[in-house]
Order: C-alpha cells, then sequence, then structure tokens
C-alpha cells in the first residue's frame, strides 16, 4: 500500500498544481483581454498552448502590442508588455536603465550619449544615433520615460504604481510587470498598458528629425539639452532650413552658451551677438574670450580697446588674452597704449600674449614698454618679452637683454632667447660707423667699439657660435685697454687672437 498511496498522493498534487495553473492562466488571460479592451487595442487575437492561454495581440495604431507570460528563475513570473513599431531601425535607439551590465559595456568602450539632461543621463543608459536620440527624447518624454526606466509604472491612481522593468531597443518597448500573488495579471494592468502606450508614442521615431531637433532647440526646458540639440543639428544637418531657423532662434536664447555657439555656427551672421557677448562683462570670462576669437577681424579697433579695459579692470584674464591677440593684428603705434597696459598684469600667461602682439606691431615705439617689463622678476615672461624686443628693438635694448641673461647664468633658454633677439637686432642696423655697440659676457651692460671696417655688428663675446664669418671678440686686459698685441703672431683665420688690435677711441 505504501509505494501505491506515494503515487496516489503525487497524482492528487500534481493535478491540484495543474488546475491552479489552469485556473491562473484563465485569469491572466481574461485579464490580458481587459486590458486591451480598455486601451481600445483592435484585431485581438489569442495564443494559447495545450488549452492554456499563452498571450493576446492586438493593435494601438502603427503600434503592436503584446501580452504574454514571462517566468524569471523559480519565483518571478508575471506579463511582459511588448509595443513593437516604433520606427527605430537595430542600433539607431536603445534605452535601459544603468546598471552593472552598462558599466561593464563602457568599460569595454561602449560609447553612451548623454542628453544633458544630467537626472535623466544618471538614470538611463542610452546608445545609438545622436540625431535620433536627441530629436526623440525631448522634455516631456524624458520625464514619462524616466519613471518607467527607474523601475515603475504610474497607474493613474494617487501615488500608485506598478513595478516593471522596462527598456527600449530593436523599435520595440518591453515591460515585465511581476505578479502579486492570486493576483494573475493584477487589477491595475489596464493602466499600466495605457501609460506604456503613451510613452510608445512618444518614442516613435519623427518622420522629420531636422524639424525635431529644431523644437527641442527652441522649447526644451534645460539649457544644456537646448545645447545639445543645436550641436546635433548643426553637425548632422548643416545646410537645412531648420537648421538656420533654430540657430536665428538660438541667438535670443537666455542662456549665454547657447547663443555663443550660435554666433559662431551662423558664420557673418552670428558676429551681432557675439559682439554682445564679447562685450558683456555679465557673461563668464571665458565664453566672453571665445567670442572675441570667433569674430578675429570683425572687432573694430575702439572696441577691442574697450573690451581689453574692461578685462583687465575686472580680472577677466582669458578675454583679455584674446583680445590682446586680435589688438596685435591691427599694428601700429594706436595699440601700444592699451597693449603696455597688459604687461602689468599679474598673470604671465598674460604677458607674455601682450609681448607678442607688441612684437607683432613692428613699431620701435613698443620697445620701452619692453624693457620697462625686464625689470619684473619673471624668468617665465622674459624669453617672450626677448623675442618682442628682437622684432622692435633697437641698440637700447641689447644692455637690458644681457643683464636678463645674467640674472640665470644657468639657464640656456634665457641666453639664447637673448643672443637671438640681440641677432635680430644687429641686422636691422644698417648703417652703423665704428663705434657701434659689442656685449662682453660677464660686463652685462657695458659698451666696447668695434674694429674698423666691422660696421653695423653687435657682437656677443664668449659665443662663438653666433658670430659672423671673421668677427672677433677681443677680452680687455685688466685695466680695461686691450692688451700689446705680439707682433710675432698672426691672426689669419683665427675666431678671436690673444692680442687684439688696438682699438679706436671716439668722440
Amino acid at each position: 500500500m505504501g509505494p501505491l498511496m506515494g503515487i496516489l498522493t503525487a497524482g492528487v498534487v500534481l493535478s491540484v498544481v495543474y488546475l491552479f495553473a489552469h485556473v491562473a492562466a484563465q485569469a491572466r488571460g481574461r485579464a490580458w483581454r481587459a486590458a486591451a479592451h480598455a486601451v481600445g487595442l483592435t484585431d485581438l487575437v489569442s495564443s494559447d498552448f495545450l488549452g492554456v492561454e499563452t498571450g493576446v495581440t492586438g493593435r494601438a495604431g502603427m503600434l503592436r502590442v503584446t501580452l504574454e507570460r514571462y517566468q524569471r528563475g523559480r519565483h518571478e513570473k508575471g506579463t511582459r508588455v511588448v509595443i513593437d513599431g516604433l520606427g527605430h531601425p537595430s542600433y539607431e535607439f536603445a534605452l535601459r536603465k544603468e546598471g552593472m551590465g552598462s558599466a561593464i559595456e563602457k568599460a569595454f568602450g561602449e560609447r553612451e550619449i548623454e542628453l544633458g539632461d544630467r537626472g535623466f543621463d544618471q538614470l538611463a543608459y542610452i546608445h545609438g544615433s545622436p540625431r535620433v536620440v536627441h530629436a526623440v527624447l525631448d522634455h516631456e518624454t524624458r520625464r514619462l520615460v524616466g519613471d518607467l526606466i527607474d523601475g515603475s509604472i504610474p497607474t493613474g491612481e494617487a501615488g500608485q504604481s506598478l513595478k516593471a522593468r522596462v527598456a527600449v531597443s530593436d523599435g520595440a518597448l518591453r515591460a515585465e510587470i511581476p505578479e502579486k500573488a492570486f493576483q494573475p495579471g493584477g487589477h491595475q494592468l489596464p493602466d499600466a498598458l495605457r501609460t506604456l502606450l503613451e510613452a510608445s508614442r512618444r518614442l516613435v521615431l519623427p518622420d522629420d528629425i531636422p524639424a525635431r531637433l529644431a523644437e527641442n532647440v527652441k522649447a526644451d526646458r534645460l539649457a544644456q539639452v537646448r545645447l545639445s540639440n543645436l550641436l546635433t543639428l548643426t553637425r548632422e544637418y548643416p545646410d537645412y532650413e531648420a537648421t538656420k531657423t533654430a540657430l536665428r532662434t538660438a541667438c535670443e536664447d537666455g542662456d549665454d552658451e547657447v547663443r555663443l555657439r550660435a554666433g559662431i555656427a551662423l558664420g557673418d551672421k552670428g558676429h551681432e551677438v557675439l559682439r554682445q557677448i564679447a562685450l558683456s562683462t555679465d557673461v563668464a570670462d571665458g565664453q566672453a574670450a571665445r567670442a572675441v576669437s570667433a569674430l578675429e577681424d570683425s572687432l573694430t579697433l575702439e572696441e577691442a580697446k574697450a573690451v581689453l579695459e574692461k578685462a583687465l579692470g575686472a580680472g577677466r584674464r582669458a578675454t583679455a588674452g584674446a583680445v590682446v591677440k586680435a589688438l596685435g593684428g591691427f599694428g601700429g603705434v594706436e595699440v601700444i597704449e592699451s597693449l603696455a597696459a597688459a604687461l602689468e598684469s599679474e598673470d604671465d600667461k598674460l604677458v607674455a600674449a601682450a609681448a607678442a602682439a607688441l612684437g607683432a606691431t613692428g613699431d620701435a615705439a613698443a620697445e620701452a614698454s619692453l624693457i620697462a617689463a625686464l625689470d619684473r622678476d619673471g624668468p617665465t615672461i622674459w624669453p617672450a618679452i626677448a623675442e618682442a624686443l628682437g622684432h622692435v628693438g633697437t641698440a637700447a635694448a641689447v644692455p637690458p637683454l644681457q643683464t636678463m641673461a645674467s640674472r640665470y647664468p644657468f639657464d640656456l633658454g634665457l641666453r639664447r632667447a637673448s643672443r637671438q633677439a640681440i641677432a635680430e637686432i644687429q641686422s636691422r642696423l644698417t648703417g652703423a660707423t665704428p663705434g657701434q655697440l659689442a656685449l662682453a659676457d660677464g660686463d652685462a651692460g657695458q659698451l666696447s667699439l668695434a674694429e674698423e671696417g666691422r660696421e653695423g655688428q653687435v657682437s656677443l663675446a664668449g659665443e662663438p657660435e653666433d658670430s659672423t664669418e671673421g668677427e672677433t671678440q677681443w677680452p680687455t686686459d685688466a685695466e680695461g685697454g686691450p692688451p700689446e698685441r705680439d707682433p710675432s703672431e698672426s691672426t689669419e683665420g683665427e675666431a678671436s687672437a690673444p692680442h687684439p688690435p688696438a682699438r679706436r677711441e671716439t668722440d
């Protein structure tokens, strides 16, 4: 009797389990059909297996909706809703909740798209085509889809929702809704299905992507999202009329970065908004600097000088640096006073830029300000000042340059900058006469007289590699004059001789 009783007991248990499963399946099927009718699905078709209903499919306009059973592991089961027909080709649009899987994908180089909505970007893992992603995920869509991706489906009742896993890929939205015990299908399924359909309609691929991007540029509530849409539009559809309209609209945006990017993208037609940004002290320093750089030669001299004056007064170093570069392109004595003011800045980069701009003017009137700037204790800026003096300096700049190099005798960069500047100055000293400058290492700032027949030469003793052919630098004796020359010694072909010929005295 024992084995027979066991078989009978097992049979009874299996029958009860099957009966319960059958009853649950019937209840689930009724819930699916009720939900389908509640949201107005048409062309309903049921599927079953061994008399047990396994799914219901219907249509909501262009969307095909399927409700089917799913099971995860041993304990979780419920209803899966698949809404197909969103129109996205494979890999064009995919959206799911951030998690371990997305972290692994990003670690292996998968590129994620960020919209500029910080909360949504942190919640959702998005990849696909930027133009499609930005076009589809406008403000209202992000609000609705954000709740779904976060794991809950609002059901219309105050504060009520269903827990679910929701993702979008391959042109379909998929939601898995776990069942509560003894509630197959769930009484909230119609409201949940209604929410899923609303979200799916908003996720459908737009017929006119450029127009949708342009609308997002105009209407989205977040400036960073408007900017992302604008950049996508100008990159993907640069010649479309919708792009031009969006750029003109963006020039009046309340966000400075959006207006700046629109002005830059418009080229000549965006110069007016760029001027406004450049001349304003209310925008960020870096943004004003970029506006100045984008304007290039379009700023007038008076505008550039006004911007520089404001920037220096407000400590806006980036803007000042951009204007200094622009002023260097004007040239002429009119810019020297403004650029000289920039040399007094505490910012080494700005001082170096101002020195370069003064050198670019090619005007000797810039020399005095540059020589004065050498008095600053700043070996990082001296090379730039020396280079500028090489362009505009006269013989008066030579002693200060030698002094500069002597202050840091082991800094080869400074010595090289000094030598180069002096060589450039030398090359411009045409028509010089005997008695011109000759610099001796270790005697910074001292003047000595050049030999007869070597007019116009400025040389640096101790630097034979920079000497011109046949030049000689003669060391002086202990009393400051040249030592007597031994007549028996020949100097032909020598770079320097122990006994130079006597120097001529000048009046």
